[in-house]
């Protein structure tokens, strides 16, 4: 399984490779930033990439899903029967899933508007200590948090566009469950948001780079706050033709640890309730694949899959680690 994923990273590596290599040799500059071409946008798992043209309309669906299957303390592997000699029961696997609607409007030339809001279902499975109960499954659904931003776009010239988004999050996902931190939908408390998104084009080629962030100042109704959550990432694209791009992508996520504790959630018990153990850092490797259509009665519809895998964790542990995450979108502009 080690070799495999290996061969897999080497794989997207050279890839990576040779897109950058097709950016910076053997393309000419494209005349003007469009987003009429299909990696006119990014890969579907990158939020707040694009802005629109005064008085245009998207509305956007996205699916996230995310898998997790093991446990680290630092980068190192933990056994699932380590952790059972310490705690009385751990997640055995988790599946996340996420279906996202988007809806964007553009004010001016400048200024795009966004809302943003998702449906959430957990799933873990559980694992007891010898002597302490049954394995069991838990599921948590609902609303997560509600997001609404400001998109201003800056800078537009010299074949490259450049913007700024702030917003804030609505505490609208639930978190009185009991299962652990990972477990609940949302943060309790109204964030900031923040990003910085750059984008560039030339012939047959597209860049972009994005920087985001997610802050919570408060405490929440049960005694804590979600810790920082920071995002880089950096995604190459090729236009094949005028109706099909692939994207390659690297995604690095930092994740502070909870401040305070929920009192309900005792963390001898599990680590998954240890506000101690919720922080670290993720470098993901993706490979999207963007689809424009350009003529008839989908004209304007934008299809696009993405799949990532981790390429290194780093996590306050033990803690279940991310084992791979796949993306589905489809959006409309008019």
């Amino acid at each position: 399984m080690n070799s495999q994923r290996i061969n897999l990273f080497t794989l997207i590596k050279l890839s990576g490779t040779a897109l950058f290599l097709l950016c910076f040799i053997t393309e000419p500059l494209y005349a003007q930033w469009t987003a009429a071409r299909p990696d006119g946008h990014a890969p579907i798992g990158v939020h707040a990439e694009h802005t629109h043209h005064k008085g245009e309309w998207m509305i956007g669906y996205k699916y996230f899903l995310t898998y997790s299957d093991r446990h680290l303390n630092g980068s190192s592997e933990v056994p699932l029967s380590n952790i059972l000699d310490n705690y009385i029961m751990a997640g055995q696997d988790m599946t996340m899933h996420m279906h996202m609607l988007e809806v964007m409007y553009a004010t001016s030339d400048r200024l795009t508007l966004m809302l943003m809001g998702d449906l959430m279902f957990h799933n873990m499975s559980h694992a007891h200590a010898p002597g302490f109960g049954e394995d069991h499954s838990h599921n948590t659904s609902g609303l997560g948090d509600t997001r609404i931003s400001g998109l201003y776009m800056f800078y537009d010239r010299n074949f490259q566009r450049m913007h700024a988004e702030i917003g804030f999050t609505l505490p609208t996902g639930n978190i009185d469950y009991f299962e652990g931190y990972n477990m609940q939908l949302g943060s309790g408390t109204v964030d900031l948001i923040s990003g910085l998104t750059w984008l560039a084009q030339r012939e047959r080629t597209s860049f972009g780079a994005q920087a985001s962030g997610r802050f919570s100042f408060y405490d929440n109704k049960h005694d804590y706050r979600l810790g920082e959550r920071v995002n880089a990432t950096a995604w190459t694209g090729y236009v094949v033709n005028d109706w099909f791009s692939p994207l390659i992508r690297l995604d690095f996520n930092h994740r502070g640890n909870i401040n305070g504790q929920d009192p309900r959630l005792d963390p001898s018990i599990d680590p998954a309730r240890d506000p101690n153990l919720q922080g670290g850092q993720r470098l993901d490797a993706g490979l999207g694949l963007n689809f424009y259509v350009r003529q008839g009665s989908l004209r304007g519809v934008r299809f696009a899959f993405e799949g990532l895998l981790p390429l290194y964790q780093n996590l306050d542990g033990p803690q279940m680690a991310t084992a791979f995450t796949g993306v589905f979108g489809i959006q409309y502009s008019f």
